[in-house]
């Protein structure tokens, strides 16, 4: 497991509980309802003692059942929504099946509606048939399996991101000032679930131009030294120049990176420092780079 996610609803609050009972994420709503919907408030609530945000879009228990047309529009009010917080467009929508669906041809073209219509990755939260079924077929890019009686079949070891638990086998305590029935715990399967990361990742004032610039040459190098490339003297020093010279771009764009965070890291005020996992930090850098050259 890398990590837990509580799922909270109307009841947001305490966030530095939720850090100290060993959370590193929060769930947070997107919804035709403004009381239940996630804040802006909320947002620097959750970033100011280091946990990591998903969002996610629910409605009427039987939304997804009606097909197309109302996953073009739950994707268009989810997406609105998550502009107004600042959510970034890399980050992913979880949209809710609250109903053990199978995978019919109304609630696929829900997804796949929903897919097409929103600018930010999409996942699905629902029964473990349904939600595997949309992330094998490649119909969303993340999957959330539910907690609800015989729709997780009690595993969801077969490529899902996020496992949620029953509240009387939740792993974590109950964080102080939480009534048990306020929230839902998920197990974290896959370190990438789409989610707004906390931490390094965000305060590092790197334009996504520079990121995407040092991952490429990065990539070139892992091309050059590991694609198959072979051929004669010639070829292999040309091969040699090349490196030398990506190595030279590397070198000074992982000096610029090396500025950018130790300022960060300086600018986080002591309050929030406190909070600041090195090893978590170094794990989403790692994650991160390992995204980048897959992608």
């Amino acid at each position: 497991m890398a990590g837990f996610v509580l799922d909270a609803s109307f009841e947001r609050h305490g966030w530095p509980a939720v850090r100290a009972a060993g959370f590193t994420g929060v769930s947070l709503y997107l919804s035709n309802d403004p009381k239940k919907n996630c804040k802006p408030a909320d947002v620097a609530g959750v970033q100011a003692v280091g946990l990591d945000l998903m969002l996610n879009w629910e409605s009427t228990t039987g939304r997804p059942a009606q097909g197309a047309p109302a996953g073009t529009q739950d994707a268009q009010r989810a997406n609105a929504q998550a502009d107004a917080l600042g959510y970034p467009d890399h980050c992913a929508i979880y949209f809710s099946c609250d109903q053990n669906a199978t995978a019919s041809g109304s609630v696929l073209a829900y997804y796949a509606a929903a897919k097409s219509a929103s600018k930010r990755p999409v996942g699905a939260y629902g029964g473990a048939d349904l939600v595997i079924h949309l992330l094998w077929s490649k119909i969303v890019d993340y999957a959330w399996v539910a907690n609800a009686g015989s729709w997780d079949h009690g595993f969801a070891d077969v490529g899902a991101h996020l496992h949620q638990h029953y509240h009387t086998r939740n792993v974590l305590k109950t964080p102080i000032g939480w009534p048990l029935n306020s929230y839902d715990e998920s197990a974290v399967l896959q370190v990438n679930y789409g989610q707004w990361r906390s931490g390094i990742l965000a305060l590092m004032a790197l334009t996504d131009k520079q990121q995407d610039d040092l991952f490429s040459m990065t990539s070139k190098l892992f091309a050059l030294f590991f694609g198959g490339q072979g051929g004669g003297p010639a070829q292999n020093v040309s091969m040699i120049h090349d490196i030398e010279s990506l190595e030279r771009q590397s070198i000074n764009a992982t000096k610029t990176l090396g500025g950018t965070l130790t300022a960060a890291i300086a600018a986080i005020p002591t309050a929030q420092a406190a909070v600041v996992d090195p090893a978590a930090l170094a794990e989403a850098v790692a994650d991160e780079l390992h995204r980048r050259l897959e992608a």
